[in-house]
């Protein structure tokens, strides 16, 4: 029997339907917490060096991969957790978290972005001018 786990992103949570029957699953937060839509929303995602303690909005992607684990992006968190299929948290990494609004992500790098290689290493990468 096969699974789906979409985000739910106005809630902050990860939920786990059966993809044959569409019946509820099991559903959890950041770190596998019980997710819960209490203030502040959104959460500060730098106030603590761990992250938030409950996913910033938006999560908009949650993937199972090959290793057989769920990899949760949760972009206003600048992070991606990383959990078992029954929602046991397993670690996290962030992504960009010494970029601070406005100075970054509105093309102030001289038009170099970041790709994830590995666990934890950013490579800078050139991005191709548009001709104009």
């Amino acid at each position: 029997m096969s699974s789906s786990s979409p985000t739910d992103m106005a809630n902050r949570r990860v939920i786990v339907f059966d993809a044959d029957t569409g019946k509820f699953k099991r559903m959890w937060g950041a770190f596998g917490n019980v997710p819960t839509d209490a203030p502040p929303n959104p959460a500060h995602p730098d106030a603590d060096p761990q992250g938030a303690p409950q996913f910033v909005q938006p999560v908009h992607a949650a993937r199972v991969s090959n290793d057989g684990l769920v990899y949760v992006s949760d972009r206003g968190g600048k992070r991606v957790q990383v959990f078992t299929l029954d929602g046991k948290y397993v670690s996290q990494v962030f992504i960009g978290r010494e970029c601070k609004a406005p100075e970054c992500g509105n093309g102030t790098d001289g038009g170099q972005h970041r790709i994830l290689d590995g666990p934890g290493a950013a490579l800078p990468a050139r991005r191709q001018q548009e001709p104009g």
